[in-house]
Formats: structure tokens, sequence, C-alpha cells
């Protein structure tokens, strides 16, 4: 009962294991990655959205600026045609902001007056054709970006061929925009490393929790081996012993059981002569006689290492002849499918034909529990597998429960009222002789299937090995 717990245990941790700690892990860090990118992409759509909206903000400004400018210019040249020069006296009443400047460009496209003068800078104004243009649209403010990678609103003078400037650099324009992008990098930068640290705390966690559960399993697992290797040594102590026993038994009942039978004999012989009725309780001594008989030979047969005396037999031909003597009682059916063709086995043909007349027995008695009304039928079919013929023992009676199913193989367990429960035990122990495999399938009210496959002869029909391969 152990050994099941701890192997139950072994299977949920190995369920929860590393294997699927994997997942997880690479789950995360794919989910950081997609975090960090989706945050800096965030940030990046911010950054360009705010320098847009300072660039608009600054044309904006601009284009008021400039047609404010060009209406006062417009009243105080009216009658004061001769008094351009003092332009730069009216543009010092104009509050500007930091990089701004304002220009008076003529019909050619000369500057005629600036405020503030800025040393150095040359007095270039626009082409002739550029300003034809916008002088073209009067009233309108044209927003431009020169070369100098300035930002420039000009509109022209009603009545005068003249026209203002209002021009900001690009670099003063988007000030405030630098500010906010620099806060934003480093609220990305911050909210990246945040992001990172979290997953390598989380991936921390759950590598720290696989090996604890990795530790565990393997506990269990040694714990689960521990236990199987003191099973299997119990068991063998147990076998060791019931061997001794048995032996003794046997030994001790063999001689009284002859003398039973003989003196049984000769009652039988003096009951016939005297004319006494006797056969009935006769028979029944003779079948208790031959049920201690079958009861010590079993144990015998369990609890002693038997050497095989294998020999090369075509497998078909070898059982078609041992079920032939098979006696089966007259409401059971025994079909015979034989399948293998001219496989050959090497095998021990007495202990191969206990196995065969044990499972055909145990048939016809699981069959003799079902109702009259009921097919009754065993099947014993041979067929090829990889490297092994297969024999095939299957009935429609009953069925094995489930829970007798998981014990069907243990020495002494037994449904039935009567028996040694030895026959399946001592089945599987011929079978792991030979080196073959022995499988039980059963459901209830459905029947028993067993399944039984010996190695083909290693030097005999080398080409049918093959092919079976």
């Amino acid at each position: 009962m152990a050994s099941v717990l701890a192997q139950e245990q072994v299977r949920v941790a190995r369920n929860r294991g590393l294997l699927p700690s994997v997942r997880p892990v690479t789950t995360l860090l794919a989910t950081g990655i997609v975090w960090i990118t989706v945050l800096l992409s965030v940030c990046g759509f911010a950054a360009g959205y705010l320098r847009q909206q300072a660039l608009n903000n600054t044309t904006g400004e601009l284009e008021r600026l400039d047609t404010i400018i060009a209406e006062a210019a417009s009243r105080s040249f009216q009658g004061v045609d001769p008094l351009l020069a003092s332009l730069a006296a009216m543009f010092k009443g104009v509050p500007l902001a930091e990089d701004t400047s304002i220009a008076l460009l003529g019909a050619d496209g000369r500057v005629l007056g600036r405020y503030p003068v800025q040393p150095g800078q040359a007095e270039s104004g626009i082409a002739e054709g550029n300003l034809r243009a916008i002088f073209a649209d009067s009233g309108v403010t044209t927003l431009r970006q020169t070369g100098s990678d300035r930002i420039e609103a000009i509109r022209p003078l009603a009545g005068y061929p003249l026209a203002v400037s209002v021009s900001r650099g690009a670099a003063a324009a988007l000030a405030d925009w630098k500010r906010q992008v620099i806060v934003i990098g480093i609220f990305a930068i911050g909210g990246a490393l945040g992001i990172a640290l979290m997953m390598y705390l989380i991936a921390r966690q759950i590598h720290a929790h696989d090996e604890l559960v990795a530790a565990r399993g393997d506990k269990l697992e040694a714990e689960r081996a521990r236990l199987e290797a003191e099973t299997k040594l119990l068991k063998v102590q147990r076998l060791a012993v019931l061997g001794q026993v048995t032996g003794a038994v046997a030994h001790e009942l063999h001689a009284p059981l002859i003398a039973i039978r003989e003196a049984l004999a000769a009652l039988k012989e003096i009951a016939t002569e005297s004319g006494s009725d006797l056969e009935k309780p006769v028979a029944r001594m003779e079948r208790s006689i031959e049920r201690c008989e079958r009861m010590s030979s079993d144990l015998l047969e369990y609890t002693s290492a038997r050497e095989l005396q294998p020999t090369s037999f075509g497998f078909d031909q070898w059982l078609g002849e041992v079920l032939a003597r098979q006696r089966v009682s007259g409401p059971v059916k025994l079909s015979i499918e034989l399948r293998a063709g001219n496989a050959v086995a090497s095998f021990d043909p007495d202990r191969i034909r206990r196995v065969v007349i044990d499972l055909v027995e145990n048939a016809c008695q699981a069959l003799s529990e079902l109702p009259s009304y009921y097919e009754r039928r065993v099947v014993v079919r041979t067929g090829i597998a990889p490297g092994m013929v297969v024999l095939t023992v299957a009935d429609t009676g009953p069925g094995i429960a489930p829970e007798n199913l998981e014990r069907i193989f243990d020495p002494l367990f037994s449904t039935k009222s009567f028996g040694t429960g030895l026959g399946l035990p001592i089945v599987r122990q011929i079978v792991d002789q030979h080196g073959g495999t022995i499988r039980i399938d059963s459901e209830v009210a459905h029947g028993t299937r067993i399944r039984i496959s010996l190695r083909l002869s290693a030097d005999a029909m080398p080409e049918l090995r093959r092919a079976a391969a």
C-alpha cells in the first residue's frame, strides 16, 4: 500500500515537475518583452505626438502674431509712407518669444527691416517668385519652413507691396518638447527596468519552485524504490519460508496420501465383492485425495526453481496436439484459431502445456458460473508479433472485477471457494522463465482475454523471424 501511495505521489510530482517549468519561464520572458515593447512604443508615439503639437502651437502662434502685426503695420503706414526706416521702433513694442524675429519684406523679396537685429545674419529675404505667390493670396497668412530650420509666417499688408514675416527657430519651438521627451524617456527606461526586474523575480520564484518539486520528486522516487525493494525482499523471504514449509508438508503428506489411496482401493474391492453400495462415498474420497495431491503439487511447483528444458517446436502444430487431448465440459464450446503458420518457438513443452491447460480450465470454470442461456465459449488463438509468437485465450465469462484484477497474480489469492490461488502465479512464473510476457484484459460481464507472448526460436525459421520483426 505504501508503494502505491509513493508511486502516486511521484506521478503527481512529475506532472508538476521540470517539464512544465520551461513553458512558464518562456511565457514570462515573452510577456516581459511584449510589455517593454508596448511601453517603448507608447512612449515613442507620445513623444512624436507632443513634437507635432509643439510645432502646431508654434505655427499657430506665429500665424496669429503675423496677422496682428500686419494689421497694425497697415494702419501705421496710412499717411506715413516715407517713414519705413522707423519700423524697427514699432517692432520693438511687440512681445516676442525666444529666437523669434519680425521682418518687413519688399515686393522684390528684400528685407527692409528686421527686429531684433541678429549680428552676422544675412539679409537674404525671400525669392521674388515665391513672394509673388504670397502676394497673390492677399489677406492670407502663409506658413513655410526655411532652409535654416526656422518656421516662418508671412502675410501681405493690405494696400501695400509689403509683407510682414514672423519667424522662430525650430530648436526654440521644440525646447519644451525636448524636456518632455527626456521625462518620457526616463519614464520608459524606468518602466522597462521595472518590468524586467519583476519578470526576473517571478522567474526566480518559478525556478525555485521547480527545484523544490524536482527534489521532492527525487525523494519520492527514492522512497518508492526503497519500498519496492523492501516489498520484493519480503516477498522473497516469504516465498523462501513458504517453500521450506510446503516442501516439508508435501513430503510429509506424500506417504499418507499413497497409503490412503491404497487403502481406498482395497476398500473399493471389498465393497465390490461384498455387494455394498459404496461407490459414491468412495468417489468423493478419491476426488478429495486428488485435490490434496493437486494442492501439494501446486505448492511445490511455485516454490521450487525448476530448470527449463527448451525444445524447438512448430508452435501451431504442438498447440493443436495439446488441445486435441484437452477435455471441455459439454456446455462450453472450445474454438481453436491457429494463425501462427510455420512459426517455430523454443520452449519447455511440459511447462507451457501446464500454462495452456490451466488457462483453458480457468476459462471453463468461469463460464460454469453463467446462466444456461448465456453463450459459453473459449477461444484459443495464435498469431505473430515482431520477434514473438502470441497465444491468446479468451472467454465470454463474467469477467474479473477491477479490484481483483490488480491482485490476480498474487500468490494464494483466489475468488473461488476451492483451489490454492497459485494457478495464475504459476502461469506467470513459467512465462517469465521463458523470457515472455503475459497480459490480462477483462471487463465485467464481457469476459476475459489473456495474451502470452513467447520468443521465436533463434535458430529455426530465421526468415520467418526476420519477417515478423
